[in-house]
């Protein structure tokens, strides 16, 4: 994606010089006719509007081309605010993972425990009443 954005920001570069120097072209053409007493006017005239309707399509390319960036910066901030989330989570992960690995031992205590408990619950007569310390 980041490469199809590169090569389409150089084909909009290279329009722009384009049109800079059909710009440039008519400009001269303009130049000529004034200098020869306006017998090319009616030339002038076609390729002045020939211009303005290529600089007409440039600019629904270029505003389309805009849209495409603005579409673009936010499908990437989307990206980079659920990247940034996915980091935290992971960071979480990682956390529970090491307390569960440190921890190791409190959990087969607790295991340990409570199988112990459900032992007198069945070896003992009245094991309910006997497992509450009064």
């Amino acid at each position: 994606t980041i490469s199809a954005l590169r090569l389409e920001v150089a084909r909009l570069r290279r329009q722009t010089e384009e049109w800079q120097l059909r710009n440039l072209e008519l400009h001269q053409a303009m130049r000529i006719a004034n200098a020869t007493g306006g017998s090319g006017t009616d030339g002038a005239a076609e390729r002045i509007l020939e211009v303005a309707k290529q600089q007409a399509q440039r600019d629904e390319e270029l505003m389309g081309a805009r849209i495409q960036v603005s579409e673009l910066q936010g499908q990437l901030l989307e990206a980079r605010e659920l990247h940034t989330a996915l980091k935290e989570r992971c960071a979480d992960f990682e956390r529970q993972l090491a307390r569960t690995e440190h921890g190791g031992g409190l959990g087969r205590s607790n295991i340990e425990y409570l199988k112990n408990v459900i032992f007198k619950l069945f070896v003992l007569e009245d094991g309910l009443e006997k497992l509450l310390p009064v």
